[in-house]
């Protein structure tokens, strides 16, 4: 396996010192750059001249530096080299977007169990309100039913006891009718006479009914609740945001409960441009 040192000397030229920019062979077999050899030719003057390496001499083609043979070895090894780097390059990036990925997915799950959490406490805070509020309006019917009983209870006892009262008033007059003589009908006409017009006075009682009247018991309710349950309990909402490197996708959980409003953001990746 080649040592750091025998592919530095590959790769860089003895006189400037740096990575090979167009390798040119001289006879000798040492390699410089085009520009190297046509720099150092302008210092030399006559038409031999000497490797700078190993001082051996050398003429140059009528066409000058550029007629030099290309040292394709060494073009080609620093092409290998430039593409073997670049594709470091490449996995060093394949490798941070892959972590970002990861750590995309990782945010993206949790925010997804975060708002299941908060989805379902909502729904159950939901029940609560509905289960309350039940309560309360059975307890308020309850109390209207007892409310309308003892009015109706007491009016039916009122007309009760007018009809007991008419009957045993007519079960005297058929009495006296049946058994009784002359003398007895006749002393008793006068008071059953002011009796009977006592006792065919409605007008307390029918004022007393018309007083109680009639009433109806209903519910009214919002069809929203039922039409539309997304309002009452909350929807998701999915947005796109971009960068340079990436795509983000935005979910967002808006739930509304009365003036209040939780809003809960989740990133999740689009698409990776490399």
């Amino acid at each position: 396996m080649a040592t750091a040192k025998q592919l530095s000397d590959v790769m860089e030229c003895p006189i400037c010192i740096e990575v090979f920019t167009d390798p040119r062979l001289l006879p000798c077999v040492h390699t410089y750059c085009l520009k190297c050899i046509k720099a150092w030719r302008d210092e030399q003057s006559g038409d031999i001249l000497a490797c700078p390496v190993c001082r051996k001499e050398f003429t140059l083609p009528s066409s000058g530096a550029e007629g030099l043979p290309k040292n394709f070895y060494v073009a080609n090894f620093l092409q290998m080299k430039e593409l073997s780097d670049n594709i470091a390059a490449g996995v060093d990036k394949c490798r941070e977007m892959w972590e970002s990925l990861e750590k995309e997915k990782s945010e993206f799950v949790e925010q997804v169990e975060k708002t299941g959490v908060e989805i379902s406490e909502k729904a159950e805070q939901l029940k609560r309100m509905i289960d309350d509020h039940r309560e309360k309006l059975m307890s308020e019917l309850s109390l209207m039913k007892q409310k309308r009983m003892k009015e109706i209870e007491s009016v039916h006892e009122e007309i009760e006891r007018q009809l007991l009262s008419m009957e045993s008033y007519k079960k005297y007059v058929d009495e006296v009718r049946q058994k009784g003589t002359a003398c007895d009908i006749a002393r008793a006409a006068s008071d059953l006479h002011d009796i009977a017009e006592e006792l065919l006075k409605f007008d307390a009682i029918e004022r007393t009914v018309d007083d109680l009247g009639h009433t109806d018991v209903t519910f009214v309710s919002s069809d929203s609740v039922v039409d539309d349950v997304g309002t009452t309990l909350g929807q998701l909402k999915l947005k796109s945001a971009g960068n340079s490197n990436y795509f983000h996708c935005t979910l967002a959980l808006e739930v509304d409960v009365g003036c209040d409003t939780v809003i809960c953001l989740l990133f999740v990746p689009r698409c990776l441009s490399v």
